[in-house]
């Protein structure tokens, strides 16, 4: 005689499907994430290639070559300096026109700007 299901043995096929389900779900939300940061990855680099070029366009020469636009996140412009004064340079240049100026080429906001002291290598 065939033997019947039990309730216990619906309960183990219902609790497969729900973790069939789950790890279904988990895969697809992974992936949605997965190509979210890709597209944000390739619009900074984008970003990052015409913030650079519109560095060497559009800074005059003496901040130019002692200086490197390094990025801009949230608003806030990182420029990469040898000394203060090339700090100081860039800051009037910013301050005169030059930021607006850099927003208009990279389609980007700048709101503010933060200076990082090292090996600058420009653009």
């Amino acid at each position: 005689m065939p033997r019947l299901p039990s309730i216990n043995d619906r309960g183990i096929d219902s609790i497969a499907q729900l973790r069939e389900w789950r790890t279904r779900s988990r895969d697809v939300e992974i992936r949605r994430q997965v190509r979210r940061a890709a597209a944000r990855y390739q619009a900074t680099a984008r970003t990052g290639d015409r913030l650079a070029d519109a560095w060497a366009e559009l800074a005059p020469l003496g901040i130019s070559s002692s200086t490197s636009a390094e990025g801009v996140v949230r608003g806030v412009l990182a420029v990469r300096v040898r000394d203060a004064a090339d700090q100081h340079e860039a800051s009037r240049w910013l301050r005169g026109g030059g930021a607006l100026a850099l927003q208009r080429a990279i389609g980007q906001p700048i709101r503010r700007w933060r200076f990082e002291f090292g090996d600058s290598t420009p653009a």
